[in-house]
Parts: structure tokens; C-alpha cells; sequence
């Protein structure tokens, strides 16, 4: 189980200088779109009308890939305790599908400054970390 109890995400969508602000942190670039989650604001509802009215959604597809498929499963995915976990199935043996979780954000990002703060599973076999991905000239 991945858990996080905040992210954050600024990207550009176009090039842009950034600022220094008095605190010593760098201001978002203009044209930027930042994006500040903390799960702690969950109370209750939807999941996924929470994260959508973050900029968030949650996965839903299958993968097939060698040497177990995968599949994004939506119910692998809720907020408890002020943190968003992400579960994904054990037990698996090569040739299961394996349910497990992703979230990503609404919107196409040239260029991030991510910041998480997590606990990763100790189980072996999982990739407990944020990551890009490139499809064309952009970075999701």
C-alpha cells in the first residue's frame, strides 16, 4: 500500500522564468499551473469527485505486459486518515492479473516540480514512486 498525506505538482505547459519569493522558494513560473493537495480535506463523499475537483482522476484500464498483466483498478484507490492509499493486490504468481492503483493529473505537463510526501510498501515487486511518462512531445 502506497499512502501519501499531500502532493503537490506545479508544471508548465509552456516555458516561463521563474521568481524567488521572500521566503526563499521559487515562485510558480507564469503560465503555470500549480496544484496543492492535501488529503486531509477528504471527508467524505466520492473519491473520485474529490480528486477530480483536484485535478486528479483515477486510473481504469488493463495492461498486458509480461510476465503478469496488470490492471488499474478504481476501488484500489481511497483516502483514510488524511492519506491517499493506493493498494495494489499480493499474492500474485507469474501469469495472474494483478490489481493495483494509479492516479494522474487532469491536465499535460511540460515541465514538474513534484513534491510527495509518502510511505512505500516493503513488499518487493512494486513501484511505490511517482513517475512521468512521455506520450508524443508530452510528459503525463
Amino acid at each position: 500500500i502506497y499512502t501519501a498525506s499531500s502532493a503537490s505538482v506545479t508544471s508548465r505547459t509552456s516555458v516561463a522564468a521563474s521568481t524567488t519569493s521572500a521566503t526563499g522558494l521559487a515562485d510558480p513560473p507564469t503560465g503555470s499551473t500549480s496544484l496543492n493537495i492535501q488529503f486531509s480535506g477528504y471527508t467524505s463523499g466520492s473519491v473520485s469527485d474529490f480528486l477530480s475537483t483536484q485535478g486528479i482522476s483515477i486510473s481504469d484500464y488493463r495492461v498486458a505486459s509480461t510476465p503478469s498483466a496488470h490492471t488499474f483498478v478504481p476501488g484500489n484507490v481511497a483516502i483514510a486518515d488524511g492519506k491517499l492509499r493506493l493498494t495494489v493486490t499480493g499474492g500474485a504468481i507469474p501469469g495472474d492479473d494483478i490489481a493495483c492503483a494509479e492516479v494522474t493529473t487532469n491536465f499535460q505537463v511540460l515541465y514538474a516540480n513534484v513534491t510527495t510526501r509518502m510511505r512505500i510498501s516493503a513488499v518487493p515487486g512494486t513501484c511505490s514512486s511517482p513517475f512521468f511518462y512521455k506520450v508524443g512531445p508530452v510528459l503525463i
